[in-house]
């Protein structure tokens, strides 16, 4: 799940999000917790009173705390429910400031009972884990896959000769799509095209300083 999908998708089913008393639209709540679970089944419009009141009551503290920030609660409450939600990502092993070999096994762990945040359906990274590339699974396909990236020239640990062939072949790709697809620069009519040149050659008198970035106002 990124940015606000999750609330298209309940719009789309229904038709609209209810608003409260003040006029302000209500929150979307994951019924079963998991951010990433967008079936419409599992889409709840609540109050962001009812919202905050529901996470509260499931100890769920970083729910808790983006919710009052938007609820512009007290400094102290904000500061009380910022503690309690760090002490439960110690406490379940997913803190940053933890050491790499607890982490990694609380990673792992959550990668394997699909809890982990990364496991979004339209997440790059679910291809990955379930073509045994991610850089998180180690193992052989791991080691595999990075030396086949080496000897194509591909893998961003390259320099030098090599990388930036590489990189020039992908621009060319790149190019060839955009000009077969018409995207990009390809996709301007010729006047979008003059307008754009005359805007660059402006910018660049005003910044060789033979142009004034303020209009001469006119004499009467």
């Amino acid at each position: 799940m990124k940015g606000s999908n999750y609330r298209k998708i309940y719009k789309n089913y229904y038709g609209f999000i209810p608003t409260d008393k003040t006029g302000r639209t209500f929150d979307i709540h994951h019924i079963d917790g998991n951010r990433n679970n967008n079936n419409i089944n599992n889409l709840k419009a609540v109050s962001i009173q009812e919202h905050y009141d529901i996470h509260y009551s499931q100890g769920d503290w970083g729910a808790c705390l983006r919710i009052a920030e938007k609820m512009k609660l007290s400094h102290i409450e904000l500061s009380n429910l910022s503690k309690k939600a760090q002490q439960k990502r110690i406490e379940d092993g997913t803190h940053n400031f933890l050491d790499g070999k607890v982490a990694k096994e609380s990673a792992l762990r959550r990668l394997k009972d699909g809890t982990h945040n990364f496991l979004g359906e339209n997440n790059p990274s679910v291809k990955k884990v379930k073509e045994g590339t991610h850089h998180w699974l180690g193992g052989k396909l791991q080691s595999e896959q990075s030396k086949k990236m080496v000897e194509n020239g591909t893998h961003p640990f390259l320099g030098g000769e090599i990388q930036r062939k590489s990189g020039k072949l992908g621009g060319k790709k790149g190019g060839a799509y955009a000009k077969a697809n018409r995207t990009g620069i390809f996709a301007l009519t010729p006047e979008q095209h003059k307008a754009k040149a005359f805007s660059a050659n402006i910018t660049k008198m005003i910044k060789n300083g033979k142009a004034s970035a303020w209009p001469r106002k006119e004499t009467l």
